[in-house]
């Protein structure tokens, strides 16, 4: 213990009386301990030392004190451990004196394999520690002897163990089992069954056993046992079948206490040893099961859209989604056929996967209907995909997927359908647009055609000497932006404008005709037009659907005109409700460029002053009663001034004091 009283917090170990070393603290503060740790290092002995010192091991540790005026002190302990003795070594199944015993396992046939006596051997030390561990310099060896009985159906096994001293070179003791047949008639061990169901339901999709409890394993698998004699020892080991179509076994291995089995068959094989050295054997098979109910959601109708093969149209499907009502474990696998017009049979004969037995004869593998509601019609074979042609177009494609799990008898079947017709390219579209020198415009961007789509992303162009980009601006129950693509935060506009953007959660969404996507707000530079579309010839142009088809676009031109504005005053030295600031011309004054973007703003704005000006002065924000709401100095050219959350929505005033003059604009603050 410290010299306060305070006892230390060690670390549990099995070693007893190791101590603890004293520190006398040199200061009289009366709350203020020593701190106190130490760390461990383990060196196995070599044989030379273990021959002279009988040492196996040594553990330096090393003790670490701090008081409370920070000055340390160390202080070290060598605790040696013996190497073990052949007094050490012990029987953990019978106090035999001369160190052998037999058997009887009450049978004329003897499967050795079927024997789980791993631990029916001798140990080191009275703590029932295995011989294995790592450093020490004992091993174990097992002779085997195998004879004939029972008129040479039956085995005698003798197993001699022998404990080696690996630096004596030497045997240092040895013990003998002997397994023969005996007469054993008594009803040992009692199961519901020699295979035993184990259920599980919901989503753990194993079942844990304890793989140690004799009680909860006999409880877990509703079995009894009642040997002749009273019990001395028990074992069982636990093996699991690589797959239900193999007869290969593997030994399932436990983690910690517990060993988990998952869906499939697996089998305990349990050994007992009574007190009048009877052995009794007995093999359990066990099926783990997934019990839930195989129960689907069939797939809803939907609309797909043709592609091209050898110059043809042509759709292809080889998965849809089709959910379990309730949580399941067990495996499955998906099936289609289709049902087919007859006008559509022979596009289906040149694709040999249909030709289940491979013999060269595809149309052997679809069935004529001959009654209900597809009578005259026929049946594809049973395969992984759906295919659909021209003679299908604008009809619906009805078929049915088949469910079954794998290596039960189970099986579920949906009727659906869908209708697949020929790509109508999908419709963006500007329309014509005039605005005045000084004003901001926003544009809409509309579109027709998008249905179940995925993602999209696209060029708009547009003329940069007439017309700059300041923001795009998301519409109410519009699509939203994109994860990437323009703009990002921070980033100054340009004029090479790419629009994305991708269905939230990866869910296809379809929009109503004559939609808009987005807004595109500009600022007019130059009297002039510029055209605006959206450039469907880039490569990276993309419109992906549910099925993963990039669709065709076109788009219409808008023509955006920039006139002149002949209304500005001068800038003046108070707040007043001015126009926006651009490059024009008032009378012979002329009006600095100074350009105040994204208007509306939302989290941030950006104020950039002339290049020919002197990055100096500052920016105040007010609101229309003239109360100063933020005040930042001009440190650059381009200023920006970020709008925290008490900066309400609404029009503000935006003043920039510079060149002994002082500015003012309307802004909008229009946060979501």
């Amino acid at each position: 213990v410290t010299s306060d009283g305070r006892m230390t917090e060690l670390v549990t170990d099995n070693v007893a009386n190791l101590g603890v070393p004293f520190f006398s603290m040199g200061c009289q503060t009366p709350r203020c301990g020593i701190t106190l740790s130490f760390s461990d290092e383990l060196v196995y002995s070599a044989c030379r030392e273990a021959q002279r010192g009988n040492l196996y091991a040594t553990i330096r540790r090393s003790w670490l004190a701090r008081d409370c005026q920070g000055r340390i002190n160390s202080s070290a302990q060598f605790i040696h451990f013996k190497n073990p003795e052949k007094a050490d070594f012990v029987w953990n199944i019978s106090k035999s004196s001369d160190r052998r015993i037999t058997l009887y396992y009450g049978e004329c046939s003897l499967d050795p394999n079927r024997l789980a006596l791993n631990s029916v051997f001798p140990v080191t030390s009275r703590g029932n520690k295995a011989i294995l561990d790592s450093g020490l310099k004992i091993s174990l060896a097992i002779q085997e002897k195998v004879d004939t009985t029972c008129a040479g159906k039956g085995l005698k096994v003798t197993r001699n163990f022998l404990i080696y001293d690996e630096c004596k070179n030497a045997v240092i003791d040895t013990f003998s089992i002997r397994l023969e047949p005996g007469q054993i008639k008594k009803d040992w061990l009692t199961a519901p069954s020699d295979t035993i169901t184990l259920p599980i339901i919901g989503k753990a999709c194993k079942v844990g056993l304890p793989f140690k409890s004799k009680a909860h394993l006999f409880n877990l698998l509703q079995i009894k046992i009642d040997p002749l004699c009273k019990e001395q020892h028990v074992e069982w080991t636990w093996e699991k079948r690589v797959s239900n179509n193999s007869d290969h076994w593997v030994q399932a291995r436990s983690m910690r206490d517990s060993l988990f089995l998952y869906l499939g068959q697996a089998r305990v094989t349990i050994t007992v040893l009574d007190s009048c050295q009877n052995l009794y054997t007995k093999r359990i098979n066990v099926v783990i099961k997934d019990v839930s109910p195989f129960d689907f959601t069939c797939p809803a109708p939907f609309e797909a859209t043709f592609e091209e093969k050898n110059g043809k149209k042509y759709y292809y499907l080889n998965s849809l989604e089709s959910y379990p009502n309730a949580p399941m474990c067990r495996m499955y696998e998906t099936n289609y056929r289709r049902i087919i017009s007859p006008a559509c049979l022979s596009n289906f004969s040149g694709n040999r996967a249909y030709d289940l037995d491979q013999d060269g004869d595809v149309m052997e593998h679809f069935t004529f209907i001959r009654d209900g509601k597809f009578a005259k019609m026929y049946y594809s074979p049973w395969v992984k995909f759906i295919e659909a042609f021209a003679c299908d177009e604008d009809v619906p494609v009805y078929y049915e997927q088949q469910i079954k799990a794998l290596e039960e008898n189970l099986e579920h079947r949906c009727l659906s359908f869908f209708t697949v017709s020929s790509q109508k390219p999908v419709e963006f579209s500007f329309d014509d647009a005039t605005v005045k020198m000084g004003s901001p415009l926003c544009v809409p961007l509309k579109v027709n055609g998008l249905k179940k789509i995925l993602g999209l992303q696209f060029y708009v162009w547009f003329d940069p000497k007439v017309i700059r980009l300041d923001s795009i601006k998301s519409i109410p129950n519009g699509p939203g932006m994109g994860n990437f693509g323009f703009p990002n935060t921070g980033v100054r506009p340009h004029e090479d404008l790419i629009v994305a953007w991708v269905a939230p959660g990866v869910k296809p969404i379809s929009f109503p005709a004559n939609s808009t996507l987005f807004e595109l707000c500009f600022t007019p530079l130059a009297i002039g037009q510029s055209p605006i579309w959206v450039d469907s010839t880039r490569r990276r142009m993309e419109i992906t659907n549910e099925n993963g088809v990039n669709l065709e676009a076109k788009s219409k031109v808008g023509l955006i005109t920039v006139i002149n504005k002949n209304d500005f005053r001068n800038p003046i030295k108070q707040i007043q409700d001015t126009p926006p600031l651009s490059n024009s011309a008032d009378g012979d004054k002329k009006v600095p460029d100074i350009r105040v973007f994204p208007n509306p703003g939302q989290d941030q704005i950006h104020i950039a002053l002339p290049e020919s000006w002197n990055p100096q002065g500052k920016i105040v924000l007010k609101d229309l009663q003239g109360r100063v709401l933020i005040r930042q100095e001009i440190t650059s050219s381009i200023s920006t001034l970020n709008l925290p959350a008490q900066v309400p929505n609404g029009v503000h005033l935006l003043e920039v004091q510079s060149q002994n003059q002082v500015w003012t604009q309307r802004i909008v603050v229009l946060k979501q």
